[in-house]
């Protein structure tokens, strides 16, 4: 069974050669530390989709207050949210696509 990769290594992956969005100028060490920041206010299960976009766990529907002010106060600011409810999934997906 193939160990998967932390978000860490997705992201240095994807950020090889360019920045992390498309039109934006966000740099390794500033995507890093969004990510981070998203993990400390309980998102789990985080993925890097590609060079543009994210997508994690969201914690407990009580507890998302907190990630939801942060996404909407941080900069830059994600161009599309989508939430992915399903039964047993609660997923938060971010693009920077300007």
């Amino acid at each position: 069974m193939k160990k998967e990769l932390t978000w860490q290594k997705q992201l240095k992956l994807v950020l090889e050669y360019e920045y992390f969005g498309k039109n934006v100028e966000w740099e390794f060490k500033g995507v890093s530390k969004f990510i981070s920041k998203l993990e400390k206010l309980g998102a789990s299960d985080i993925q890097i989709v590609d060079n543009e976009s994210i997508e994690f766990e969201l914690p407990a529907p009580v507890n998302c207050h907190d990630i939801f002010l942060f996404i909407l106060t941080a900069d830059p600011k994600p161009s599309t949210v989508i939430h992915k409810k399903k039964k047993y999934n609660n997923r938060l997906f971010l693009e920077w696509r300007y």
